[in-house]
């Protein structure tokens, strides 16, 4: 390409080192949810580039800068030593914890405890810009001195690299196309830019608007992360497939296999709960996890525990409890043990996990209870349970040692947090429904549960909340429909604003079987209230409705009167007790929420970024190493780097097949291991992969495969086998017969066989 015009190379070098921080950082920061002060980063790293930019296009005194930017480094890695190494301690925890979930060579990490959002936040922010700092260098050197891009693309792969190792959890496609972007520009002008800087500078420029552009154009055609898919095309989709199932099958209707839901990770805990784009919900039947019970009935499986609310969000209180204050799972593992204890044991279908769900009341077990969730002791994808029942834990209490009433002073402050300008409206809500704020705790939570299950319907159809309201009083006031995560919400909040500590959970609400494994799906995923009673500890409170809404008929039009009622049975639930107050372990109340999932969306710990102020250089320095502007790409003045366009293809095949071979392995373990039921929809789920090729699955596959989703008798090894034989044929058979175009498709792309 013959270009005529020229361009300071400092400018194209000081967009490119800045692509270069993005390309660098955002892919990691986004894949594993790092806590940053995302602004400020972006900030830090523009002013850098401007620096570096300034320091390579002088002839002369550059190496005066370097060793003033090289003092200032050191100066911040001393005065800040001890922020760094905090912030080193959170991100490599971060990183290690989420891969020693995926990749089995990778060993846990402790985190640093005891720091607040802010300071982790800090501490990180500090710890990558000390990191990057070097990688910029490279990138100035390099692209504005040496005019080569082969040490950029090798200095950011293995950061990107990293935040791809996890299929599920991905970089977000704004630093995913940062990335594209900066090897695109620093790749496609490569021969200008080393034959004649100044021109190799201006070929970037009137690259960097068309790339640009075509990254404009895919974020704009993407969902954002916000979106929340509408509901009509799953329950049309639905409709026609029952109505086909009635004309075949005589009016009999089956629901269908159809999952299109997301998943609900049951590996790592929530640090962070965003209501603001809570819409209808979506559940897949996927198994997460396996339960087995010597006694059997329902069983509230305790998660995630959040007690501060802002309008949109439920997170951890801002301060831990204080050193002075007992663990307040031995006051409650030390009432509970007069009671009949247990034994539970659960297992994770992930290799490892982070967060151990918990039984109530737990008297003793293989994981460490803290105070947002518990953690197992040892890295593994199984741990045990002994727990009790406790008849009235709100009576169970036992005079309280000083620790005990520290840790009751501090839970009074921490889980009564709410906004006071939503506090005085939930008191006014709570006073209209006659609710008595001065009357004993036990009957202030009865209060507050019976008046929040009447005070809406139940509807898994629920829509979200328009981005300018409050989430809870759009829920009590303006929809008046919700599932488990709308009530749960709202009732933590009133409590809260009562002066009862409160907070919100997350968890499974299983129903399992004595002495047998129980599979427990996402569609058991729920939420609910814990309540504080002194001297005992956390009490799980049932505040779900349970009335299902009725077809065109409007919402409540106001909140009922707190007198408890029973509440009726939710649509699906087979005579269930009326839901309670407080949860007595074993036997806590039946509600809707063992057939709802709960998909609250996963918390995204960095604000998105999709812009900036591009810094550019000062005035135009003079070329350098003496290459004059007369020689173009294809003319002597130096060999062109064409074997970094030969090095892409094998790097991209190789990738392919790491991708593939970890892939493979996954679904041959979920084939291998687990119940008749599990390995069958495993199988049946890769069948439907490859129906997109060409296959046609026989009806008595169908059957089976439906008698497994929706069948509570158990299936058999011949069903099963024949579902795996039926598998590995088809698989080797469009192995052979496919086209090579198609058959290279399926296999590194779909990675079918």
């Amino acid at each position: 390409m013959r270009v005529r015009f020229q361009a300071p190379p400092a400018l194209a070098g000081a967009l490119l080192v800045f692509l270069g921080l993005l390309a660098t950082l955002l892919p990691v920061i986004t894949a594993f949810a790092l806590p940053v002060f995302l602004p400020a980063l972006l900030v830090v790293g523009a002013l850098l580039t401007v620096y570096i930019a300034t320091m390579f296009s002088l002839r002369r005194g550059g190496w005066v800068l370097l060793l003033l930017l090289a003092g200032a480094w050191a100066f911040v890695c001393l005065q800040w030593l001890s922020m760094l190494r905090v912030g080193a301690q959170v991100a490599l925890s971060e990183i290690m914890n989420q891969l020693a979930l995926g990749v089995d060579i990778v060993s846990e990490m402790a985190a640093p405890v005891g720091l607040t959002e802010g300071e982790r936040a800090a501490g990180c922010t500090l710890f990558l810009v000390v990191l990057v700092t070097p990688v910029l260098l490279l990138y100035g050197w390099s692209i504005i001195r040496l005019s080569a891009a082969a040490p950029c693309v090798m200095a950011s792969l293995p950061f990107f690299a990293v935040s791809m190792i996890l299929m599920d959890r991905p970089p977000s496609l704004f630093a995913v196309l940062c990335a594209i972007a900066f090897w695109a520009l620093l790749v496609l002008p490569q021969s200008v830019r080393h034959a004649s800087p100044r021109r190799g500078a201006a070929l970037t420029l009137l690259y960097l608007p068309v790339v640009a552009a075509l990254c404009g154009v895919v974020l704009l055609l993407s969902p954002r992360e916000s979106y929340v898919r509408a509901a009509w095309p799953d329950v049309l989709r639905e409709q026609l497939t029952n109505l086909r199932a009635a004309v075949s099958k005589a009016g009999e209707q089956r629901p269908s296999l159809a999952e299109t839901a997301e998943r609900i990770d049951a590996s790592r805990p929530d640090a962070r709960v965003n209501l603001s784009g809570l819409g209808p919900r979506r559940t897949t039947g996927t198994t997460v996890l396996e339960v087995l019970d010597e006694a059997g009935g329902t069983l509230y499986l305790r998660g995630s525990t959040l007690g501060r609310y802002d309008g949109a969000n439920w997170s951890e209180p801002v301060e831990d409890p204080p050193e002075t204050a007992e663990d307040i799972a031995d006051v409650t593992a030390r009432a509970a043990a007069s009671g009949v204890q247990r034994q539970l044991t659960i297992r994770h279908l992930s290799s490892s996990t982070q967060i151990a769900y918990v039984p109530y009341y737990a008297v003793a077990g293989e994981a460490e209870i803290g105070e947002e969730y518990a953690r197992p002791l040892e890295r593994t994808d199984q741990y045990s349970w002994i727990y009790a029942a406790v008849d009235d834990p709100a009576g169970a209490g036992t005079a309280g040692s000083d620790a005990d009433l520290a840790y009751r002073a501090w839970a009074q402050t921490a889980y009564t947090d709410v906004p006071e300008s939503l506090a005085a409206e939930l008191r006014a809500l709570a006073a209209s429904a006659g609710i008595d704020a001065g009357a004993p705790r036990e009957t202030l939570v009865e209060q507050v549960a019976a008046c929040i299950r009447q005070a809406a319907y139940y509807d898994l159809e629920a829509a979200r909340a328009p981005s300018d309201t409050d989430f809870i009083l759009y829920f009590l006031t303006e929809s008046r429909r919700g599932y488990c995560v709308h009530f749960a919400s709202a009732a933590t909040a009133m409590l809260q604003a009562l002066g009862v500590p409160a907070r919100y959970v997350s968890g499974y609400l299983v129903r399992a079987e004595a002495g047998t494994w129980t599979a427990v799906t996402d569609d058991n995923a729920h939420a609910w209230v814990e309540v504080y009673y002194d001297g005992f500890g956390w009490v799980p409170v049932e505040v779900t409705g349970s009335t299902a809404a009725p077809v065109e008929t409007e919402a409540p039009t106001e909140i009922p009167t707190a007198a408890p009622t029973e509440t009726p049975d939710a649509p699906g639930d087979t005579g269930t007790p009326a839901p309670g107050t407080a949860a007595n372990g074993t036997e806590p109340p039946a509600t809707p929420g063992t057939g709802e999932t709960d998909t609250t969306p996963e918390p995204d710990a960095t604000a998105r970024q999709d812009g900036g102020v591009l810094p550019t250089g000062g005035d135009p320095p003079a070329e350098q190493d003496g290459r004059g502007d007369g020689t173009l790409a294809g003319q002597p003045g130096g060999p062109s780097p064409l074997y970094l366009l030969l090095l892409l293809p094998p790097l991209g095949v190789c990738g392919l097949a790491l991708r593939r071979r970890a892939m493979l392995a996954r679904r041959a373990q979920r084939l291998q291991s687990g119940g008749n039921k599990r390995r069958i929809l495993a199988a049946w789920r890769a069948l439907q992969q490859l129906v997109r090729f060409g296959l046609a699955i026989p009806a008595q596959l169908e059957a089976i495969a439906l008698e497994a989703r929706f069948s509570d008798h158990p299936m058999t090894d011949a069903q099963r086998d024949e579902m795996l034989r039926f598998l590995t044929a088809s698989t080797e058979r469009l192995a052979r017969e496919l086209p090579l175009a198609k058959r290279l498709l399926a296999k590194y792309v779909f990675v079918l066989f």
